[in-house]
C-alpha cells in the first residue's frame, strides 16, 4: 500500500452481496488506478474475493471456528466495520454500496475520510446532496446509480465470469436449499419431489449447503431415497462452491448467494423467489439462461416462517422450469 490514497468501500456482507458488487468494485478500480482499493468481507468469503481480484486489501472478522451458517454474515457485521478505525487519517475516499443506517456515522467519524459516496441519509450530512435510495432498483444497478454521482460508470457486463458454457450432459445438477432467513425455506417434502424427478430422467443430483443446514439437507434426501454420496453440506469453502457451480448442468435454489454465484458464472439455473421479487434481486434480465418462478408477492424477507408466496410454487412448478432449462442436452446414466 505504501503512501497510496485508499478509497474504502463498506459493503453487506453475504455471497449474493460480493457478487453482485463486481462491477461496483472493478468501475472504482478504474476510476482510481493510483488509490489503494479496501473493501470490507467477512473471514469465510476472503479467499473467494481475492480469486476475484476485486480489492487490494480486504478488512474482516476473525476466522470463523464453529461450523458456517447462512446468516452468519450478519453477526460478523459490527466486527468487520468495527475493524475499520484502524484506517484512521488514511482513507481519501469511503464508498458505501450499503443501504444507509445509523451504523455509518460513527464509522465515518472514526475513519475521517475526505470524501463520502453513501445513499442519503437524514442525519449524514455528507450524503445531504445524494439520490435516495430505491428498493425497487434491481439490485445489479443499484450501486451504479450511486457512482454515477462520482463520474464512475460499472459496466454491467463485469458482473459475469465468464461467457456461457455449453451444458455439460455428465455434471450434476445442484440443488441448494439454504437460505438465509426462514421466509425463504421451501418445504422439504417438495424439495424431495423434485429430486426424484431428476433422478428419473437420469440427473445425477449433488445436494449443498452449510454444516448447520446438514439435518435439513439429510432429511431431504432421505425423503428422495438419496445416498449419502449426493450431500455436500459443509464440505466446501466458498471458493469451492463457485468451482461446484461452474461444473454443474444446473443451479436449483430459493434466493440465495448461490443463485447469485450461478448468475455470475452463467451456469444454467432455477430460482424460487418468495417475499422478495426477482425484478429487485434476481439475475438481469439478458440471463435467459436464469429462470425464476415467483408468485407476484412482496412480504417481509425476514419473517419466522416460509413465506405464503414461495408456498404458492409447486414442485410441478419446478420441474416444468427444469424441463425447459435441460431440454438441450440429455443426461448420460448417473447412479444416484
Amino acid at each position: 500500500m505504501g503512501d497510496r490514497d485508499i478509497v474504502l468501500v463498506i459493503r453487506h456482507h453475504g455471497l449474493g452481496d460480493l457478487m453482485t458488487a463486481q462491477p461496483a468494485l472493478r468501475a472504482l478500480r478504474r476510476a482510481y488506478p493510483n488509490h489503494w482499493l479496501v473493501t470490507t468481507c467477512p473471514s469465510w468469503l476472503c479467499d473467494l474475493a481475492r480469486r476475484l481480484e476485486c480489492a487490494d486489501e480486504f478488512i474482516q472478522d476473525q476466522p470463523h471456528k464453529g461450523t458456517i451458517g447462512p446468516t452468519d454474515h450478519q453477526a460478523a457485521d459490527p466486527e468487520i466495520l468495527a475493524k475499520v478505525s484502524a484506517l484512521k487519517g488514511r482513507v481519501d475516499r469511503l464508498v458505501s454500496l450499503r443501504t444507509p443506517g445509523p451504523e455509518l456515522l460513527p464509522l465515518i467519524d472514526a475513519v475521517s475520510p475526505k470524501h463520502v459516496l453513501s445513499y442519503r441519509y437524514p442525519l449524514l450530512p455528507q450524503a445531504r446532496t445524494s439520490p435516495d435510495l430505491d428498493f425497487a432498483d434491481p439490485i445489479h444497478t443499484r450501486w451504479a446509480r450511486l457512482l454515477i454521482k462520482w463520474d464512475v460508470h460499472p459496466n454491467p457486463k463485469e458482473l459475469f465470469l465468464r461467457e456461457l458454457q455449453p451444458l455439460n450432459p455428465s455434471a450434476p445438477v445442484i440443488i441448494h436449499t439454504g437460505a438465509g432467513s426462514p421466509a425463504r425455506l421451501w418445504p422439504e417434502d417438495r424439495w424431495a419431489e423434485v429430486i426424484q424427478w431428476l433422478a428419473a430422467d437420469g440427473w445425477g443430483v449433488l445436494l449443498t449447503g452449510t454444516e448447520r443446514e446438514r439435518a435439513r439437507i439429510t432429511r431431504i434426501a432421505e425423503l428422495a431415497l438419496l445416498s449419502e454420496q449426493c450431500i455436500a453440506a459443509g464440505e466446501t469453502t466458498a471458493c469451492g462452491m463457485l468451482d461446484l457451480v461452474a461444473g454443474a448442468t444446473c443451479v436449483v435454489s430459493v434466493d440465495s448467494g448461490v443463485a447469485h454465484l450461478a448468475t455470475a458464472l452463467r451456469t444454467r439455473a432455477v430460482t424460487l423467489f418468495g417475499p422478495v421479487p426477482p425484478a429487485c434481486w434476481g439475475p438481469p434480465a439478458q440471463c435467459t439462461e436464469h429462470m425464476t418462478l415467483w408468485t407476484g408477492q412482496e412480504n417481509n424477507p425476514y419473517g419466522e416462517t416460509t413465506d405464503k408466496g414461495l408456498l404458492q410454487i409447486w414442485p410441478q412448478d419446478v420441474t416444468e422450469a427444469l424441463r425447459q432449462a435441460l431440454s438441450f442436452v440429455r443426461p448420460e446414466s448417473h447412479a444416484v
